[in-house]
């Protein structure tokens, strides 16, 4: 179950303890000539380099996006992409995830 809640703007810093994990960079050539700025050529970056697979520790697929649905009570909401995965035990996940580009 999911609670949505109006938070003030936050800003997600990355741990300096933590060492940085370096993934190549998979995506086509002719993705990165044609792709825009615009969080669809963010998202498409993240599905080529596999990052929610390789940060999460599970195998994702990309099932749709923009999922725009009506949450009781709240009104209607965006998802930019959601993703279902599975872990080495079965166990089966739903990974909903919001992208922003540009500025």
């Amino acid at each position: 179950m999911y609670r949505f809640r109006l938070v003030p703007l936050s800003r997600i810093l990355p741990r300096t303890c933590l060492l940085p994990i370096k993934i190549p960079d998979a995506t086509p050539e002719i993705i990165g000539n044609y792709a825009l700025g615009d969080e669809q050529a963010l998202l498409a970056k993240v599905r080529y380099n596999r990052l929610v697979d390789i940060f999460l520790g599970i195998t994702v697929f990309s099932l749709q996006n923009h999922l725009r649905t009506t949450v009781k009570g709240i009104g209607q909401i965006e998802i930019d992409e959601i993703y279902v995965g599975v872990d080495k035990h079965g166990r089966q996940y739903v990974v909903p995830v919001q992208a922003k580009g540009g500025t």
